[in-house]
């Protein structure tokens, strides 16, 4: 007799699976907020691309607000942001200050000196 022979096994029970059944864990809910950590701490790092998914946000002012924050120190006269609100027709498009420099000396290119702000909807998207 060895010493398997004495051995007393517990007693074992035999599950099945069913793998049509919802985890019990939303893991569409886990993945958007693990993403929404990774998203910002790519923007606190200010390597937006860090994250080697595309960010993306419920608004334009979200958005913009998320660009700015990669940017680093930067002034009004210095940040070049540019809106253009249909590439298929670029004849028209809204320039920041810091961009001006570029534009001045170009004779196709006329500017409008008058000041703009963007002016985003009660859902906090750009009114173009």
């Amino acid at each position: 007799m060895s010493l398997v022979d004495n051995l007393k096994l517990p007693l074992m029970h035999l599950i099945r699976q069913n793998f049509n059944v919802p985890p019990p864990v939303d893991v569409t809910a886990e993945i958007v907020r693990e993403w929404n950590k990774t998203a910002m701490n790519c923007v606190t790092a200010c390597d937006p691309e860090g994250g080697r998914m595309p960010l993306s946000y419920s608004s334009d002012r979200e958005a913009i607000a998320a660009a700015l924050m990669t940017i680093r120190p930067y002034t009004q006269e210095n940040l070049k942001i540019v809106h253009i609100k249909n590439t298929s027709e670029l004849g028209q498009m809204v320039v920041s200050r810091g961009c001006l420099a570029n534009l001045e000396d170009k004779r196709h290119v006329s500017i409008d000196r008058e000041n703009i702000r963007f002016e985003f909807d009660s859902s906090g998207n750009l009114i173009s």
